[in-house]
Formats: structure tokens, sequence, C-alpha cells
């Protein structure tokens, strides 16, 4: 009995050990990007700061800080365009004094990603619609800042 538990054990610890290798083979670093404001991603908010981005799977994305140690993982869905982007590049949302993360382009791929849209950004959009006049929303849609990644 004894040994059918030690043996048990230890495939559990098999398995865990081929998932994490299986999870590190398939994360990337996209880069590191310096966001000059505080931002928001999801319903959690950031100082401004240098973070890293790692891609770690299919619409899963690791966000650091290493001077702060903030880390979060963020979900995004595929973002088809017809041009290759350019360069590596975080898209923020800016509604009045509030940036939102909003999209992750890596250099010369037609596919980005698109973060989901939080409670808070729902809301900040709400509150705009509520604010403006009804044929002026469409015109104040909210502006876009593109922070640049580096792949050093």
């Amino acid at each position: 009995m004894k040994n059918a538990a030690y043996k048990l054990i230890l495939l559990f610890i098999i398995i865990g050990a081929m998932m994490i290798a299986n999870v590190s083979a398939q994360s990337r670093s996209v880069g590191r990007a310096d966001i000059p404001f505080s931002f928001v991603i999801g319903n959690q908010e950031f100082a401004s700061g240098e973070y890293e981005i790692t891609y770690i799977t299919e619409g899963m994305f690791r966000i650091y800080c290493h001077k702060s140690g903030v880390n979060v993982m963020a979900q995004a869905r595929p973002s088809i365009s017809s041009a290759m982007a350019e360069g590596s590049n975080l898209i923020f949302r800016r509604y009045g004094a509030r940036y939102v993360l909003s999209q992750i382009w890596q250099a010369g791929d037609n596919v980005g990603y698109a973060l989901n849209k939080a409670r808070l950004e729902s809301s900040l959009e709400k509150e705009s619609a509520r604010i403006l006049p009804r044929n002026e929303v469409a015109r104040h849609a909210p502006e876009l800042y593109t922070v640049p990644i580096s792949t050093r």
C-alpha cells in the first residue's frame, strides 16, 4: 500500500514537471515597454514604469514589472489586420485621465491580440456616453496611445 502511494506521488511529480517544461518551452519574450503613465489591465491599476511582456500561449500574456514585482496574466483574443505590424507595440485607450491596455502587437505579424474589456472600461464608456449628447458620442471615441515594445 505504501509502495503504491509513493509511485502515485512520483507519477504526479513527473506529470507536473512535464507540464511546467511544456509551458516554459511555449512562452517567449515579446520585449519590454516603458509605460509613462498609470494604466489599467482588467480591473487592476498599475503604476507607470518598465514592464516585460511575455507571450505564454495563444491568447495569454504575462506582464511583469521588475522594479515593483507586479505581475499579471492578461487574456486576449486574436485581432487580424490587413497590414503587418511594423513594430511591436502596446495600444492603450484613454478615457479622460485613465489609460486602459487594449491591444498587443508584435513586429512582422498581422495578428495582434485584443484584451477583453473589463467592467471598469465598460463603465468609463457608459459615463462618457451619459455626459455627452447623443450625436457627440461617436465623435468622442477614446483616444488611442501607442507605446513601443523594445526587444533588448
